[in-house]
């Protein structure tokens, strides 16, 4: 890089004024300041910096203006701060043209004025736990220059760690890199942004569990958190996001919606599972599932099943399945109170009587005019005796 090549202790500073070209690799420092201009050659590069990255006004870190090398990386091991200048026309110039944050604990990826942080991938690899977070809070964040949906869009692999996607940025696309993708047992991703959706894809995704199901320690596999935005599952008939053992599962805003099922991936699955606002809407197209509730909570152990708030919608009836199943009723009973509507037999009754000493379905009524829509009030595991619809 220029006159030297620094160290791993080094901390670095481009000056104001100054250009200085990465033109070597690999490259590891302490930590980056950008005042400047630093840019990548046409040669592949990979820089990583061990704690903190900060672009100020007046700084731009970009690729070369008239390269076509897609593979440049940089790792930040600490916070990412974009106050730099946005030069739009140089694909992926805030953070090369790959973005990897690792280490663990919290970390942010900020740009503090009306700036456009604009991606080309974004890999989150911190530590061995979902309790060390990356939170996204950029004022303006671009993928391959745009924020709308397309193949550009699946920009997201999550090796370890959690991804918090905050801020109020407007941004629709289907983030994953792939339609079938997996939050890794060790990974999490917790929406937090009212204005980003993640769109759906022709597939089925996974929240990755830990153990042989229904055994080893609930809450300790893959994390989902809904707190703010859109989250959509597939596109197609049984596209659904199944839950591996002990994984954990938390909406408290937002919506989440499911052209097919939203639960267990298999029956006796450990979960760990909370919502507390937002809504859930299930089996819009098609549940292909002849075993499996659209929204389906398992059988196996963890602590309560607390549903105090929100609404969740079963648009269609599944395929000879129960809409909604709950976890084993010799731990937990349920209440389910003030369903915002009512509909046909046909939609939701077709298992209505399916119930047993191990699993149980909601609601438990009698009544051939199950809802549709139930609105989620006070609904907590040992917590009542009975379970009914209103």
């Amino acid at each position: 890089m220029g006159h030297g090549v620094p160290g791993p202790t080094d901390d670095v500073a481009i000056g104001a004024g100054t250009t200085v070209t990465i033109d070597t690799t690999p490259v590891t420092v302490n930590s980056l300041t950008v005042n400047g201009t630093l840019e990548y050659d046409a040669v592949l590069r990979a820089v990583t910096v061990t704690t903190n990255v900060s672009i100020a006004p007046g700084g731009t870190l970009q690729t070369n203006t008239v390269g076509a090398q897609t593979g440049h990386t940089l790792s930040v091991g600490g916070n990412l701060t974009n106050d730099g200048t946005p030069r739009p026309e140089h694909i992926g110039q805030h953070v090369g043209r790959e973005a990897h944050l690792h280490g663990c604990g919290e970390q942010h990826a900020s740009a503090a004025r009306a700036l456009t942080t604009d991606l080309r991938t974004l890999t989150i690899n911190k530590g061995t736990s979902n309790a060390n977070i990356l939170e996204i809070t950029t004022s303006a964040l671009s993928v391959q220059g745009t924020v709308v949906d397309g193949t550009p869009m699946a920009y997201l692999t999550i090796t370890n760690g959690t991804l918090k996607m905050s801020g109020s940025f407007v941004l629709a696309g289907r983030t994953f890199t792939a339609a079938a993708f997996a939050i890794p047992a060790t990974g999490g991703f917790w929406l937090n942004n009212p204005n980003y959706t993640v769109s759906g894809q022709n597939g089925s995704s996974t929240l990755t569990g830990l153990g042989t199901t229904g055994t080893g320690v609930p809450g300790s596999a893959a994390l989902l958190r809904i707190s703010a935005g859109t989250f959509n599952i597939g596109t197609a008939t049984g596209n659904s996001m199944g839950f591996g053992n002990n994984t954990t599962v938390i909406v408290e805003g937002g919506a989440v919606n499911a052209t097919g099922r939203f639960g267990v991936s298999v029956a006796t699955n450990n979960l760990t599972y909370a919502q507390t606002g937002g809504v859930i809407t299930v089996c819009t197209i098609g549940n292909a599932s002849g075993a499996l509730a659209s929204l389906d909570l398992g059988q196996g152990v963890g602590p309560d099943v607390v549903m105090s708030g929100g609404t969740v919608i079963f648009r269609i009836n599944g395929t000879g399945v129960p809409a909604l199943v709950t976890t084993a009723t010799s731990r937990a009973t349920r209440r389910w109170a003030s369903p915002t509507r009512c509909c046909s037999s046909a939609m939701l009754a077709r298992a209505w009587p399916r119930r047993s000493t191990s699993r149980g379905c909601f609601p438990t009524s009698s009544s051939a005019t199950p809802p549709r829509a139930i609105r989620c009030s006070s609904v907590r595991r040992r917590f009542s005796t009975t379970a009914r619809a209103t």
